[in-house]
C-alpha cells in the first residue's frame, strides 16, 4: 500500500539524516513530501499536525514522529502498523 509522507524540516543535520533515510527505505509507490518549516507556506500543514519540533514525519495523516527514529526505515505493512500503535495523531481522520 502508498503512504504519504510529509516531513517537516528545518534544513538541520537530523533533518537531512532523517530525509536520507526515509529515501532509502521508501517504496517507490509512497509519496514523500519534504515541507521547510522555515517557508510561510508551510505554516499550515504544521498547524494542522501541531508541528513543534524538527524534524516531525507525518504519515497519512494519522502518525506523527518527531524527531529521527532509531530504527532504519522499512516499507512494509507491520513497519507501518507499529508506527500507527507507537505514533498516533490524536483525533486523526482517515485519508
Amino acid at each position: 500500500m502508498a503512504h504519504k509522507l510529509q516531513l517537516f524540516s528545518g534544513g538541520c543535520p537530523l533533518c537531512v539524516s532523517f530525509l536520507r533515510e526515509i529515501e532509502a527505505g521508501k517504496c517507490g509507490p509512497c509519496e514523500l513530501e519534504v515541507l521547510d518549516t522555515r517557508d510561510p507556506a508551510s505554516r499550515h500543514a504544521m498547524a494542522e499536525y501541531d508541528v513543534r519540533v524538527v524534524p516531525t514525519l507525518v504519515v497519512d495523516g494519522r502518525i506523527r514522529i518527531e524527531g529521527a527514529l532509531d530504527v532504519p526505515w522499512v516499507c512494509d505493512d507491520d513497519f507501518y502498523a507499529r508506527l500507527e500503535r507507537m505514533y498516533p495523531i490524536p483525533n486523526a481522520r482517515l485519508m
